[in-house]
């Protein structure tokens, strides 16, 4: 027999927040929402037809580089599975289009245009 730890539950606010996805009533793989069975997922599309633009970042990802490239000013900056925004996490160079991370990645880096 397995048992969830106190810090493994849900807390109040989490167990609202899946209540409240799971009583809409929608579905498909291009929703917002994605209804599967009896719970729901956020499916957020990022491409011409969503939200939100994904901007690729050039620049070395090998855990002591702080400097990436990018096309655009992002909105946000994905950074090993984590969302920063500007002067929280990153700062903007505009005349080189760069942004220079607090912390270096290590996995992967991405920017959002929202």
């Amino acid at each position: 027999m397995s048992f969830i730890s106190k810090a493994d539950q849900l807390t109040s606010s989490e167990i609202d927040l899946v209540s409240g996805l799971n009583s809409l009533a929608v579905s498909g793989a291009t929703e917002a929402i994605q209804k599967t069975g009896i719970n729901s997922f956020a499916n957020i599309n990022f491409g011409s037809s969503g939200g939100f633009t994904e901007l690729p970042a050039t620049g070395t990802v090998d855990g002591s580089n702080t400097v990436f490239t990018f096309t655009e000013k992002p909105t946000y900056i994905v950074l090993d599975h984590a969302v920063y925004k500007e002067n929280m996490g990153w700062t903007w160079s505009v005349g080189t289009l760069t942004a220079t991370m607090s912390l270096p990645p290590t996995d992967d880096i991405y920017g959002i245009i929202a």
